[in-house]
Protein backbone atom coordinates (compact mmCIF):
# COMPACT_ATOMS: atom_id res chain seq x y z
CA UNK A 1 0.00 0.00 0.00
CA UNK A 2 1.47 3.33 -1.16
CA UNK A 3 1.48 6.86 0.51
CA UNK A 4 1.85 9.73 -0.90
CA UNK A 5 3.24 13.64 0.54
CA UNK A 6 4.24 16.56 -1.31
CA UNK A 7 5.66 18.40 -3.03
CA UNK A 8 3.38 17.20 -6.23
CA UNK A 9 5.22 17.84 -9.63
CA UNK A 10 7.23 21.06 -9.87
CA UNK A 11 5.40 22.13 -13.02
CA UNK A 12 2.03 22.36 -11.93
CA UNK A 13 2.35 24.44 -9.16
CA UNK A 14 0.23 27.74 -8.60
CA UNK A 15 1.98 30.51 -10.03
CA UNK A 16 1.03 32.37 -7.18
CA UNK A 17 3.75 30.09 -4.72
CA UNK A 18 7.35 30.92 -5.30
CA UNK A 19 9.11 27.87 -6.03
CA UNK A 20 11.01 28.12 -2.50
CA UNK A 21 7.78 26.84 -0.75
CA UNK A 22 8.71 23.49 -3.41
CA UNK A 23 12.05 23.33 -2.83
CA UNK A 24 11.37 23.37 1.46
CA UNK A 25 7.97 21.14 1.10
CA UNK A 26 11.15 18.72 -0.59
CA UNK A 27 13.38 19.09 2.22
CA UNK A 28 9.90 18.31 4.65
CA UNK A 29 8.82 15.62 3.11
CA UNK A 30 12.47 13.88 3.86
CA UNK A 31 11.30 13.52 7.64
CA UNK A 32 8.34 11.69 6.35
CA UNK A 33 10.62 9.76 4.10
CA UNK A 34 12.91 8.55 6.88
CA UNK A 35 9.65 7.28 8.96
CA UNK A 36 7.42 5.62 6.67
CA UNK A 37 11.18 3.99 5.45
CA UNK A 38 12.15 3.05 9.00
CA UNK A 39 8.17 1.32 10.01
CA UNK A 40 8.32 -0.29 6.12
CA UNK A 41 5.80 1.74 4.59
CA UNK A 42 5.99 1.99 0.66
CA UNK A 43 5.47 5.47 -0.16
CA UNK A 44 6.14 8.19 -3.16
CA UNK A 45 6.53 11.78 -3.99
CA UNK A 46 6.68 14.49 -6.84
CA UNK A 47 4.34 12.37 -8.93
CA UNK A 48 0.34 12.15 -9.80
CA UNK A 49 -0.71 15.49 -7.39
CA UNK A 50 0.12 18.69 -7.38
CA UNK A 51 -0.05 22.64 -5.66
CA UNK A 52 -2.27 24.38 -8.02
CA UNK A 53 -5.98 24.62 -6.81
CA UNK A 54 -5.69 26.94 -4.17
CA UNK A 55 -8.58 25.77 -2.02
CA UNK A 56 -7.40 22.74 -1.46
CA UNK A 57 -6.55 22.10 2.00
CA UNK A 58 -2.77 21.82 1.81
CA UNK A 59 -2.80 23.90 -1.05
CA UNK A 60 -4.22 26.95 0.74
CA UNK A 61 -1.66 28.00 3.43
CA UNK A 62 0.93 28.13 0.66
CA UNK A 63 -0.45 32.03 -0.51
CA UNK A 64 0.08 32.83 3.26
CA UNK A 65 4.17 31.85 3.36
CA UNK A 66 3.02 28.78 5.21
CA UNK A 67 4.07 25.34 4.38
CA UNK A 68 1.21 23.35 3.43
CA UNK A 69 1.28 19.24 2.74
CA UNK A 70 -0.65 16.43 1.59
CA UNK A 71 -0.84 13.22 2.99
CA UNK A 72 -2.59 10.69 0.43
CA UNK A 73 -3.11 6.82 1.15
CA UNK A 74 -5.70 4.41 -0.03
CA UNK A 75 -9.25 4.44 2.59
CA UNK A 76 -9.78 1.05 4.13
CA UNK A 77 -13.78 2.46 4.03
CA UNK A 78 -14.36 0.55 7.39
CA UNK A 79 -11.99 -1.35 9.68
CA UNK A 80 -10.52 -3.98 7.03
CA UNK A 81 -11.07 -3.99 3.17
CA UNK A 82 -9.46 -6.46 0.85
CA UNK A 83 -9.55 -4.88 -2.69
CA UNK A 84 -7.09 -5.66 -5.74
CA UNK A 85 -5.19 -8.71 -3.91
CA UNK A 86 -4.56 -5.49 -0.86
CA UNK A 87 -5.45 -5.47 2.60
CA UNK A 88 -6.52 -2.44 3.84
CA UNK A 89 -7.23 -1.55 7.45
CA UNK A 90 -8.20 1.39 9.58
CA UNK A 91 -5.26 1.15 11.92
CA UNK A 92 -2.52 0.87 9.75
CA UNK A 93 -3.93 3.99 8.19
CA UNK A 94 -4.30 5.81 11.42
CA UNK A 95 -0.67 4.43 12.36
CA UNK A 96 0.50 5.85 8.92
CA UNK A 97 -1.32 9.47 9.78
CA UNK A 98 0.48 9.75 13.69
CA UNK A 99 3.69 8.96 12.07
CA UNK A 100 3.59 11.55 9.54
CA UNK A 101 2.43 13.59 12.20
CA UNK A 102 5.71 13.02 14.48
CA UNK A 103 7.44 13.50 11.29
CA UNK A 104 6.06 17.30 10.48
CA UNK A 105 7.19 18.27 13.98
CA UNK A 106 10.72 17.00 13.78
CA UNK A 107 10.80 19.17 10.45
CA UNK A 108 9.05 22.00 11.91
CA UNK A 109 12.07 22.32 14.71
CA UNK A 110 14.63 21.39 12.32
CA UNK A 111 13.70 24.00 9.36
CA UNK A 112 12.74 26.67 12.21
CA UNK A 113 15.07 29.53 10.61
CA UNK A 114 14.65 28.37 6.94
CA UNK A 115 10.49 28.41 7.11
CA UNK A 116 10.43 31.63 9.51
CA UNK A 117 12.90 33.11 6.43
CA UNK A 118 11.08 32.05 3.94
CA UNK A 119 7.33 33.24 5.13
CA UNK A 120 9.34 37.08 6.07
CA UNK A 121 10.52 36.67 2.48
CA UNK A 122 7.12 35.67 1.29
CA UNK A 123 5.29 38.59 2.36
CA UNK A 124 8.13 41.24 1.40
CA UNK A 125 7.81 39.93 -2.45
CA UNK A 126 4.53 40.12 -1.92
CA UNK A 127 4.06 43.91 -1.83
CA UNK A 128 6.89 44.16 -4.44
CA UNK A 129 4.27 42.08 -6.64
CA UNK A 130 1.37 44.15 -5.98
CA UNK A 131 3.62 47.35 -6.31
CA UNK A 132 4.48 46.35 -10.06
CA UNK A 133 0.95 44.22 -10.95
CA UNK A 134 -0.77 46.83 -13.77
CA UNK A 135 -4.64 45.88 -12.01
CA UNK A 136 -5.06 48.62 -9.42
CA UNK A 137 -8.16 47.22 -8.06
CA UNK A 138 -10.69 44.91 -8.74
CA UNK A 139 -14.32 46.74 -8.97
CA UNK A 140 -17.79 44.32 -7.86
CA UNK A 141 -21.46 44.38 -7.47
CA UNK A 142 -24.68 42.60 -8.19
CA UNK A 143 -27.02 45.48 -8.45
CA UNK A 144 -29.58 43.35 -7.72
CA UNK A 145 -28.41 40.96 -5.52
CA UNK A 146 -26.65 42.70 -2.94
CA UNK A 147 -26.76 39.87 -0.43
CA UNK A 148 -24.45 38.02 -2.89
CA UNK A 149 -21.98 40.94 -2.59
CA UNK A 150 -22.29 40.51 0.93
CA UNK A 151 -21.38 37.16 1.03
CA UNK A 152 -18.25 37.69 -1.05
CA UNK A 153 -17.33 40.58 0.94
CA UNK A 154 -16.94 38.25 4.23
CA UNK A 155 -14.85 36.37 2.75
CA UNK A 156 -12.55 39.01 1.75
CA UNK A 157 -13.01 40.54 5.38
CA UNK A 158 -12.11 36.86 6.94
CA UNK A 159 -8.64 37.35 5.02
CA UNK A 160 -8.05 40.66 6.44
CA UNK A 161 -8.34 42.29 2.91
CA UNK A 162 -9.34 46.16 2.80
CA UNK A 163 -12.57 46.33 0.58
CA UNK A 164 -13.66 50.36 -0.27
CA UNK A 165 -17.24 51.73 -1.38
CA UNK A 166 -17.49 52.84 -4.73
CA UNK A 167 -16.68 56.67 -5.03
CA UNK A 168 -19.07 57.03 -8.13
CA UNK A 169 -20.99 55.73 -11.36
CA UNK A 170 -18.87 53.96 -13.65
CA UNK A 171 -19.38 52.05 -16.35
CA UNK A 172 -16.66 49.22 -17.24
CA UNK A 173 -16.20 46.97 -19.68
CA UNK A 174 -20.21 47.81 -20.80
CA UNK A 175 -20.76 46.91 -16.88
CA UNK A 176 -22.32 49.99 -15.18
CA UNK A 177 -21.30 49.81 -11.48
CA UNK A 178 -23.26 52.04 -9.05
CA UNK A 179 -22.27 53.48 -5.21
CA UNK A 180 -24.50 51.72 -2.83
CA UNK A 181 -24.38 48.30 -4.80
CA UNK A 182 -20.69 48.17 -5.74
CA UNK A 183 -17.24 48.25 -4.52
CA UNK A 184 -13.74 48.69 -4.84
CA UNK A 185 -11.18 46.16 -3.29
CA UNK A 186 -7.55 47.32 -3.88
CA UNK A 187 -4.52 45.24 -5.36
CA UNK A 188 -1.76 46.28 -3.43
CA UNK A 189 -2.30 45.03 0.14
CA UNK A 190 -0.60 42.37 2.84
CA UNK A 191 -3.13 39.46 0.65
CA UNK A 192 -2.22 40.27 -2.58
CA UNK A 193 -2.19 36.41 -3.65
CA UNK A 194 -5.44 36.34 -2.29
CA UNK A 195 -6.86 38.94 -3.93
CA UNK A 196 -5.68 37.91 -7.50
CA UNK A 197 -6.87 34.10 -6.91
CA UNK A 198 -10.17 35.15 -5.95
CA UNK A 199 -10.16 37.73 -8.72
CA UNK A 200 -8.65 37.53 -11.90
CA UNK A 201 -8.96 34.95 -14.57
CA UNK A 202 -6.49 32.25 -15.37
CA UNK A 203 -6.86 30.77 -18.58
CA UNK A 204 -3.19 29.89 -19.80
CA UNK A 205 -1.02 27.52 -17.66
CA UNK A 206 2.63 25.88 -17.62
CA UNK A 207 1.26 22.28 -17.62
CA UNK A 208 -2.39 21.11 -18.95
CA UNK A 209 -2.72 18.36 -16.31
CA UNK A 210 -4.25 18.77 -13.22
CA UNK A 211 -4.95 16.70 -9.93
CA UNK A 212 -8.21 19.00 -9.64
CA UNK A 213 -10.05 22.09 -10.95
CA UNK A 214 -8.09 24.88 -12.55
CA UNK A 215 -10.36 27.40 -12.54
CA UNK A 216 -11.68 28.98 -9.12
CA UNK A 217 -12.72 32.86 -9.63
CA UNK A 218 -15.33 33.19 -6.45
CA UNK A 219 -16.76 36.48 -8.41
CA UNK A 220 -17.78 34.44 -11.37
CA UNK A 221 -19.05 31.48 -9.62
CA UNK A 222 -20.91 33.38 -7.28
CA UNK A 223 -22.35 35.49 -10.66
CA UNK A 224 -21.06 38.80 -9.02
CA UNK A 225 -20.09 41.48 -12.22
CA UNK A 226 -16.44 42.14 -11.81
CA UNK A 227 -14.03 44.14 -13.29
CA UNK A 228 -10.06 44.58 -13.18
CA UNK A 229 -9.12 48.17 -13.25
CA UNK A 230 -5.52 49.52 -14.29
CA UNK A 231 -6.56 53.08 -13.15
CA UNK A 232 -8.51 52.89 -9.71
CA UNK A 233 -8.05 56.73 -9.47
CA UNK A 234 -10.97 58.43 -8.31
CA UNK A 235 -13.39 55.20 -7.64
CA UNK A 236 -12.05 54.38 -4.36
CA UNK A 237 -14.08 55.89 -1.46
CA UNK A 238 -14.52 54.92 2.45
CA UNK A 239 -13.35 51.95 3.93
CA UNK A 240 -16.26 49.67 4.65
CA UNK A 241 -16.24 48.55 8.30
CA UNK A 242 -18.97 45.99 8.57
CA UNK A 243 -21.79 43.89 6.99
CA UNK A 244 -24.09 47.21 7.57
CA UNK A 245 -23.15 48.81 4.01
CA UNK A 246 -24.75 46.24 2.18
CA UNK A 247 -28.23 46.44 4.32
CA UNK A 248 -29.60 48.53 1.48
CA UNK A 249 -32.46 51.39 2.61
CA UNK A 250 -35.41 50.67 2.38
CA UNK A 251 -37.13 54.15 2.92
CA UNK A 252 -40.05 54.97 3.81
CA UNK A 253 -43.13 52.64 2.57
CA UNK A 254 -46.50 53.71 3.26
CA UNK A 255 -49.36 51.45 4.74
CA UNK A 256 -51.36 49.89 1.80
CA UNK A 257 -54.93 48.57 2.74
CA UNK A 258 -54.86 46.66 -0.86
CA UNK A 259 -51.40 45.07 -1.18
CA UNK A 260 -47.51 44.90 -1.29
CA UNK A 261 -45.64 43.63 -4.22
CA UNK A 262 -41.98 42.08 -3.22
CA UNK A 263 -39.26 41.47 -5.87
CA UNK A 264 -37.28 38.46 -4.77
CA UNK A 265 -33.96 39.47 -7.44
CA UNK A 266 -32.03 38.95 -4.37
CA UNK A 267 -30.79 35.51 -2.95
CA UNK A 268 -31.64 36.63 0.67
CA UNK A 269 -35.42 37.88 -0.42
CA UNK A 270 -37.23 39.86 2.55
CA UNK A 271 -39.21 37.71 5.04
CA UNK A 272 -40.28 37.20 8.79
CA UNK A 273 -41.59 40.62 9.21
CA UNK A 274 -45.45 41.08 9.48
CA UNK A 275 -44.71 44.83 8.17
CA UNK A 276 -43.04 44.91 4.42
CA UNK A 277 -41.65 48.34 6.02
CA UNK A 278 -40.03 46.90 8.59
CA UNK A 279 -38.02 44.61 6.03
CA UNK A 280 -34.28 45.50 5.59
CA UNK A 281 -33.54 46.93 1.68
CA UNK A 282 -31.71 44.24 -0.08
CA UNK A 283 -32.13 45.74 -4.34
CA UNK A 284 -35.12 46.46 -5.58
CA UNK A 285 -37.53 45.21 -3.55
CA UNK A 286 -40.84 47.17 -2.64
CA UNK A 287 -44.03 48.18 -4.44
CA UNK A 288 -46.45 49.38 -2.73
CA UNK A 289 -49.98 49.05 -4.74
CA UNK A 290 -53.36 50.37 -4.16
CA UNK A 291 -56.38 50.90 -5.78
CA UNK A 292 -55.71 52.96 -9.39
CA UNK A 293 -51.71 53.01 -8.25
CA UNK A 294 -48.67 51.33 -9.11
CA UNK A 295 -46.01 52.98 -7.88
CA UNK A 296 -42.94 50.49 -7.97
CA UNK A 297 -39.70 52.41 -5.85
CA UNK A 298 -36.10 51.06 -5.91
CA UNK A 299 -33.22 51.46 -3.04
CA UNK A 300 -32.48 54.55 -4.12
CA UNK A 301 -35.99 56.38 -3.40
CA UNK A 302 -36.39 55.72 -7.87
CA UNK A 303 -40.10 55.34 -8.95
CA UNK A 304 -40.19 52.85 -12.15
CA UNK A 305 -42.54 51.06 -13.57
CA UNK A 306 -43.06 48.01 -15.37
CA UNK A 307 -45.99 46.91 -17.69
CA UNK A 308 -46.14 43.39 -15.90
CA UNK A 309 -45.85 44.35 -12.62
CA UNK A 310 -48.75 46.86 -13.00
CA UNK A 311 -50.69 43.87 -15.02
CA UNK A 312 -50.28 42.20 -11.90
CA UNK A 313 -51.30 44.66 -9.64
CA UNK A 314 -54.52 45.78 -11.28
CA UNK A 315 -55.58 41.77 -11.89
CA UNK A 316 -55.00 41.85 -7.82
CA UNK A 317 -59.27 42.25 -6.59
CA UNK A 318 -59.21 39.36 -4.24
CA UNK A 319 -58.44 39.84 -0.61
CA UNK A 320 -56.10 36.92 0.36
CA UNK A 321 -54.85 35.65 -3.15
CA UNK A 322 -51.47 35.34 -3.72
CA UNK A 323 -49.63 36.20 -7.50
CA UNK A 324 -46.40 35.51 -8.59
CA UNK A 325 -45.46 36.89 -12.16
CA UNK A 326 -41.71 35.72 -12.22
CA UNK A 327 -40.03 38.67 -10.71
CA UNK A 328 -41.97 39.04 -7.59
CA UNK A 329 -44.85 38.30 -4.99
CA UNK A 330 -48.00 40.13 -4.68
CA UNK A 331 -49.74 39.44 -1.66
CA UNK A 332 -52.65 41.23 0.45
CA UNK A 333 -52.50 42.36 3.46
Amino acid sequence: VATFFSPGVRSRTNLLIPDENWLLTQKVSAFHSEILGEVGVMHFTKEGFDDFYLGKGSTYPDIFGAIGSLYEQPNPRGVERELNNMHYSLSFSVRNQVYNSFSALKAAVALKAEMQDFQRNYFVNCHKQAAKEPVQAYVFGAPEDVSLSRELYRMLAAHNIDVYRLAKKVTLEGQAFVPGSAWVVPVKQTAYAVIKTLFERVDTFRDTVFYDISAWTASLAMNIPHVAVKDSKGLQGELVVGEADFEGDPGSVPLSRYAYLIETTDSTPPGGKSNPAEVPGRGHWHIQCSRGTECRRDRFGKQQFSSDIQTVCRSFDRPGSLFWNGRGVLASV
